[in-house]
C-alpha cells in the first residue's frame, strides 16, 4: 500500500471513529502524524481508536497518555502481531482481539440502505456513560463486530494459553508469551473471587438450614398439641362407649375448645396468607419485567370461597383441602397438622409443607431425620420461572380449544426425570412435555404462535427426527419458552420383538405411558392444570419415598425387550442409592438378560450409560451393582479369548476396590498436589478418567491382535467394547502404564536419590496428564496395601519436589537448540540423528536450568558428535 492510500485510510478512519467526541481540526495535516512512519502512525491511530472505544469520557489528550490515566482505565494494550494486522487489548480480566469481519466499503452501504450513518459512531454512542467495558462478542452482529471476547471467566483464562501454545497462526505464537505473564494473575484473582462466592454461598445455607431447624421445633410443639387433642378425643369417645343411659350426652367440653382453637389457627393463617398476597400484588404492580401470571381456575374458586368467608360465612365449615397425598375435599380435617397455601389458601398437611421447604432450602437430610420427621406425603414447588411456563402452557391449551372447539381439550403433562428430581428437593431443568393427542411439533406451533401474538419472544422450533439407534422411538420437537427449552412430544405406547430392543411406537394413553418406561420412579407426571403429580403405574410416588428401583412391568420382560434398561436401573440405583427390587435384582442376573445386552444394544450406547455411571456421585457403587450382577465382562467387553498375544484378564474385584482408593485419593488430592497450577488439580473430567481407569485396571498389561497390530487389550476394551474416545485411550494407557514407574520415582524422592533432571524427563514423557497420573498411581499404591496417610505424604513430596524444581510443566519447554541449529552447528543433514540430539540438549537443559544457549551449544560440540 502506498503513502496517499495510508493517509486517506487513516483520515477516514479518524473522522468515522472520532466524530461526536473531540473536535476535528481543519486540518488533517494538523493532527501531526504526518512526521512519522507509516506503521507507527498507523499504530497511534489504532491506540487512539481502542481508547475511545474503552472509555470514550476519558479521553483527554490525543497522542499523550499519562501513566495515571492509565491505570484509572485499567488498559494494558498487549500490541500488533508481528505482521501488524490483529491488535490484542487486556482490559481487567477481559482479553480482545479485534477481528474485523468485513470491508468498510460494504458496511457504509449497508448502513446507508437502513439509514444508519455510522456503524462506529453508534457503537460510541451506546459507551458514552462512566465506565464501561468492551461488549461481549455476542451482543455483537456477526457482520458489525470489531472485537471479539477471547477470556474472561476463570475457565477461559485457564485454557487459553494451551490453545495459543498449540496454535499454527503466527498471530497467536507472537502474543502467546505476553498472555502467558498475565494469566497466572488473573487466575489467581479469579479462584479468590470463586473462592469467596462459595463461601458467601456456604453461609446463605447455613442460615437456611436455622431456618428449618426452627421450623421443625415449630412442628414438634404443634405434633404436641396434636398428639394431647387426640387423646382428649380418644378418651371422650371411650367413656361415652363406657355410659349404658340413653339420655342425650352433651358435647365434651374439651372436644368443644379443641376444635375452637383449630378454627382460630385456620383463621389466623387465613388472614396472614391474605396479607401476603395484597404484598405480592404490590410488588408485582411496581415490577417493568414481572408480568402477572393468570391463575388457575382452581385458585379463582377457591379465593372467590375466601372473599364470601369475609363476607359473613362461616369458617369453619368453608375452606379447601388439597394435598399430594391424595387427600382433598371441602373442610377435610383428618386430625393431623395443616397448613395454608400462601398463594392459593388451600389447606394441605403440615408434613408435606415441611418437607417442601427443606427441598427448597437444599438440606441433605438422613435416613434417621426423615424417620423422625415422618413424612409421609410428596408435592412439587415450582420456581417462579417454572410456574409462569405452566401458566403460559394452560392459556395455550385454553386458546387453542378456544379456537378449535370440534377438537377434545389438550391436557399437558411434565414427564420422567424432571418430576422425579423436582420431587426429591433437586433442581432439574430437562422440562419435557406430554401430550396426549397431538404431536410435539404441532403443539410447538401453537405455542410460538401464542407467544407473538401476546409479544412474548419467539424462537425457532427443533426438530428432532425418529432415532431408534439413539433412543428417540418417536418425534420431538424443542423450542425455548420465556428463555427455557422445552421438548414436546406425545404420549405414547410401544411393541417390541423379540429381535430387536427397537419398538413399534403408537399413540399411547398416559397409563400406556408410564408402563412403557424403564422404572417406576421415571414414570411419574406433573398434569400443569391440576398442578398435581400423576402416578399411573401405583408404585412410582411409593418407591421414590421408600427408594426403591424397580420396573413398572414385569422385569424380566421388561429386559428382554430393552436390555439398554439394565444399565440404567443400576445407575439411577448407585445415582440415588436406592435399592433394587427382589425380583427386578433377580431378572438382572438372568442369562438371556446378558445374551441380549450383547446382541440388541450398540456399544456405543453401553458407552453413554458407563460414562454416566463414572461421572455420577457414586461412581463406586456402579461398578459394585456391575460386579454383583455379574455384567462386567458384558459391558467391558474383550476381544475374544483366541486373539490375546500376551497377558491374561486379572481379578474383577480389583476394579471395585481400585475405585476405593481412586475416590479416597481424589478426596484429597489437593494434600498430593498442593503448589501446582490450577490446570492440573483433579476436575470432573480428569476424576472420570481416573474412575474408567479403575473399572479397566483388570485389563492391565494384557495385549491381542487387531489386524496386523498388536494393542493393549484395554484399548480394544476402550475403543471397540464401550466406543468411547480416543481421549480416554489415551488417558487410561498413560494411566495404567507410568503407575508403576511413578511410584519408582516417589521411592527415591523419599530416600532422597533422585535428581532434577531424572523427574523432569519423566514429566516430560508423561505429558500434561501428569498429575491425573501421579493420582492414579497413588490409588494404586493404596491397592497394594500401604496406609493412605503415608501414600499422601509420599506422593505430596513428589510433587514438592517437581514444583520446587519447576519441572511441572517440563513437557512445554522448547529445546535451547533446535533441530536446525543443531545441525548446522555439528555440521550434519537434519535425518533421524537430529532426534538423539536433542534428547541430549533436554537433558542438558533439565540438568543445567540457568545454562544459556551458548554453554549448549559448546557442550554439542563437545559431546554431540558421540551420539550419532
Amino acid at each position: 500500500m502506498d503513502e496517499k492510500k495510508i493517509e486517506r485510510y487513516v483520515e477516514r478512519a479518524w473522522e468515522r471513529h472520532l466524530a461526536g467526541f473531540i473536535e476535528l481540526p481543519e486540518s488533517f495535516s494538523e493532527l501531526g502524524l504526518y512526521g512519522i512512519g507509516i506503521r507507527e502512525r498507523t499504530q497511534v491511530v489504532l491506540e487512539t481508536l481502542e481508547l475511545v472505544f474503552v472509555r470514550p469520557d476519558n479521553l483527554r489528550n490525543i497522542g499523550s497518555i499519562a501513566q495515571q490515566d492509565a491505570q484509572q482505565w485499567r488498559l494494558e494494550p498487549l500490541g500488533v502481531d508481528s505482521v501488524n494486522r490483529t491488535y490484542w487489548l487486556l482490559c481487567g480480566d477481559r482479553l480482545y482481539r479485534e477481528t474485523p469481519k468485513k470491508s468498510l466499503a460494504v458496511i457504509e452501504k449497508r448502513n446507508r440502505e437502513a439509514g444508519i450513518n455510522s456503524r462506529r459512531s453508534t457503537r460510541l454512542a451506546e459507551h458514552r456513560g462512566p465506565s464501561v467495558d468492551p461488549p461481549r462478542h455476542d451482543d455483537i452482529e456477526d457482520d458489525g463486530a470489531l472485537w471479539e471476547l477471547l477470556c474472561a471467566s476463570y475457565e477461559e483464562w485457564v485454557y487459553f494459553p494451551n490453545v495459543l501454545e498449540q496454535s499454527t497462526a503466527k498471530a497467536d505464537r507472537t502474543v502467546y508469551r505476553r498472555v502467558c505473564k498475565v494469566a497466572p494473575g488473573i487466575t489467581a484473582r479469579l479462584h479468590n473471587e470463586i473462592k469467596k462466592q462459595e463461601m458467601q454461598e456456604l453461609l446463605v445455607s447455613r442460615k437456611r438450614s436455622t431456618r428449618i431447624a426452627k421450623k421443625e421445633a415449630i412442628r414438634h410443639q404443634r405434633e404436641i398439641i396434636e398428639q394431647e387433642e387426640q387423646d382428649l378425643e380418644h378418651d371422650y369417645r371411650r367413656s361415652k362407649r363406657l355410659r349404658h343411659s340413653d339420655e342425650e350426652e352433651p358435647t365434651h367440653p374439651m372436644l368443644v375448645d379443641t376444635r375452637d382453637l383449630r378454627a382460630q389457627r385456620r383463621e389466623q393463617a387465613r388472614l396472614e396468607a391474605l396479607e401476603r398476597e395484597q404484598m405480592k400484588k404490590i410488588e408485582m404492580e411496581h415490577s417493568e419485567h414481572q408480568p402477572p401470571p393468570l391463575p388457575p381456575a382452581e385458585e379463582k374458586e377457591v379465593v372467590a370461597m375466601a372473599k364470601d368467608n369475609d363476607e359473613g360465612g362461616d369458617v369453619e365449615e368453608s375452606w379447601m383441602f388439597a394435598c399430594a397425598c391424595g387427600k382433598a375435599g371441602h373442610n377435610y380435617d383428618d386430625g393431623r397438622a395443616m397448613t395454608a397455601c400462601e398463594k392459593c389458601l388451600v389447606w394441605s398437611h403440615l408434613g408435606c409443607s415441611l418437607r417442601a421447604e427443606a427441598r427448597r432450602l437444599g438440606r441433605e437430610i438422613d435416613e434417621d431425620e426423615w424417620e423422625q420427621l415422618s413424612y409421609r406425603d410428596m408435592s412439587i414447588d415450582l420456581t417462579a420461572k417454572e410456574s409462569q411456563i405452566c401458566d403460559l402452557l394452560d392459556r395455550v391449551v385454553e386458546h387453542i380449544h378456544d379456537t378449535h372447539p370440534e377438537q377434545p381439550k389438550l391436557v399437558l403433562r411434565i414427564a420422567g426425570g424432571w418430576v422425579r428430581d423436582k420431587l426429591l428437593g433437586m433442581e432439574s431443568h430437562d422440562i419435557d412435555i406430554a401430550i396426549d393427542h397431538m404431536s410435539g411439533f404441532d403443539l410447538a406451533q401453537h405455542v410460538n404462535q401464542y407467544l407473538a401474538d401476546n409479544n412474548y419472544p419467539v424462537h425457532s422450533i427443533a426438530k428432532i427426527s425418529q432415532n431408534p439407534e439413539r433412543s428417540k422411538h418417536l418425534e420431538t420437537a424443542t423450542t425455548s419458552v420465556l428463555d427455557q427449552l422445552v421438548d414436546f412430544v406425545n404420549l405414547r405406547s410401544e411393541t417390541y420383538n423379540s429381535n430387536s430392543r427397537i419398538p413399534v411406537v403408537e399413540f399411547g394413553t398416559p397409563t400406556e405411558d408410564a408402563y412403557r418406561r424403564d422404572i417406576t420412579i421415571n414414570a411419574l407426571f406433573y398434569n400443569i392444570h391440576s398442578r398435581q403429580v400423576e402416578d399411573f403405574t401405583g408404585k412410582g410416588l411409593e418407591d421414590l419415598k421408600n427408594g426403591i428401583i424397580r420396573t413398572p412391568l414385569a422385569p424380566f420382560e421388561t429386559f428382554r425387550d430393552d436390555p439398554l434398561r439394565v444399565l440404567r436401573v443400576i445407575r439411577f440405583a448407585s445415582r440415588f442409592r436406592y435399592e433394587i427390587e427382589k425380583g427386578t435384582a433377580e431378572a438382572l442376573s438372568r442369562q438371556e438378560i446378558k445374551e441380549d445386552l450383547d446382541v440388541k444394544i450398540s456399544r456405543e450406547r453401553v458407552g453413554v450409560e458407563l460414562e454416566k455411571m463414572a461421572a455420577g456421585p457414586n461412581p463406586l457403587l456402579s461398578i459394585q451393582m456391575l460386579l454383583r450382577f455379574g455384567l462386567y465382562t458384558n459391558v467391558f467387553r474383550a476381544p475374544a479369548q483366541d486373539l490375546w498375544v500376551d497377558g491374561q484378564m486379572q481379578d474383577t474385584a480389583e476394579s471395585e476396590t481400585l475405585t476405593k482408593c481412586v475416590l479416597d485419593i481424589v478426596e484429597r488430592g489437593a494434600e498430593i498436589l498442593h503448589g501446582v497450577p490450577s490446570t492440573y488439580t483433579i476436575g470432573p473430567i480428569a476424576r472420570r478418567h481416573l474412575i474408567l481407569a479403575a473399572y479397566m485396571y483388570p485389563y492391565r498389561g494384557a495385549t491381542a491382535k487387531d489386524k496386523k497390530k498388536v494393542l493393549p487389550v484395554t484399548h480394544l476394551v476402550i475403543r471397540d467394547g464401550i466406543k468411547l474416545s480416543n481421549a480416554e485411550v489415551d488417558a487410561t494407557l498413560c494411566m495404567h502404564s507410568f503407575a508403576s514407574k511413578i511410584s519408582d520415582l516417589v521411592g527415591r524422592c523419599v530416600a532422597g536419590t533422585l535428581d532434577r533432571k531424572t523427574l523432569g524427563l519423566q514429566i516430560r514423557e508423561i505429558g500434561p496428564r501428569w498429575s491425573m497420573a501421579v493420582a492414579f498411581s497413588a490409588a494404586v499404591e493404596l491397592l497394594d496395601g500401604r496406609p493412605l496417610d503415608e501414600v499422601i505424604e509420599r506422593f505430596g513430596a513428589y510433587v514438592s519436589m517437581a514444583v520446587s524444581q519447576g519441572v511441572v510443566e517440563a513437557f512445554k519447554e522448547k529445546h535451547i537448540v533446535d533441530g536446525k541449529g543443531a545441525a548446522k552447528l555439528l555440521g550434519i543433514k537434519p535425518g533421524p540423528a537430529i532426534k538423539g540430539i536433542l534428547e541430549q540438549v533436554m537433558e542438558w537443559q533439565l540438568e543445567f536450568p540457568e545454562g544459556t544457549k551458548q554453554e549448549c551449544e559448546k557442550f554439542l560440540m563437545e559431546n554431540g558428535r558421540g551420539s550419532m
